[in-house]
């Protein structure tokens, strides 16, 4: 009989042993939270510390008839060139009262470009600037690193490339004929 008891023990021991190597069934995931639905949020403008990494002016160079023009749709920049005084003239489109002197930022200097008493205003309100055709400036704007920026007080700032229309203005006004 104790046996018989031994061996049900055992039987027993061992019963419990295999139920212990079974592995427990897992809980149940805790139920997806609904998606929180939140309002965009507009992001603040990039500030630009050099105006040499801020965006160009949306627009492109055209050349015709001995003018240069850039912009999108109207001109915002005119180089023309005045034959009988051998002035290159440069026209900033605005409107409003601009001032009287306009900075010409170039990649290595910043110079005031239009003097009160050489500067006028366009028709527009815009800043017109008569220059020698020999002045260093119209070199430093067609060498300018790609790009140089006129900003006249009163005016939106342009930043344009030096693209060849540049110096094809500037070149065509130098050249006698």
């Amino acid at each position: 009989m104790a046996n018989r008891s031994f061996r049900a023990l055992m039987a027993l021991a061992l019963t419990a042993l295999a139920a212990g190597c079974v592995a427990p069934t897992p809980p149940a995931p805790p139920p997806t939270p609904a998606p929180v639905r939140r309002a965009p949020v507009a992001l603040p403008p990039v500030l630009v510390r050099d105006w040499r990494d801020a965006p160009l002016t949306p627009g492109d160079w055209h050349w015709a008839g001995g003018v240069a023009w850039y912009g999108a749709g109207a001109p915002l920049l005119t180089l023309r060139c005045t034959r009988p005084g051998a002035e290159l003239t440069l026209q900033i489109a605005g409107t409003g009262q601009a001032a009287a002197a306009a900075p010409l930022m170039v990649s290595f200097t910043t110079t005031a470009l239009v003097a009160p008493e050489s500067g006028t205003r366009s028709a527009d309100g815009g800043a017109v600037v008569r220059m020698a055709v020999r002045d260093p400036l119209l070199d430093a704007m067609a060498f300018s690193r790609g790009r140089f920026m006129i900003a006249a007080e009163g005016l939106p700032p342009v930043i344009a490339p030096s693209w060849p229309e540049v110096s094809r203005a500037i070149e065509a006004c130098r050249t006698p004929g």
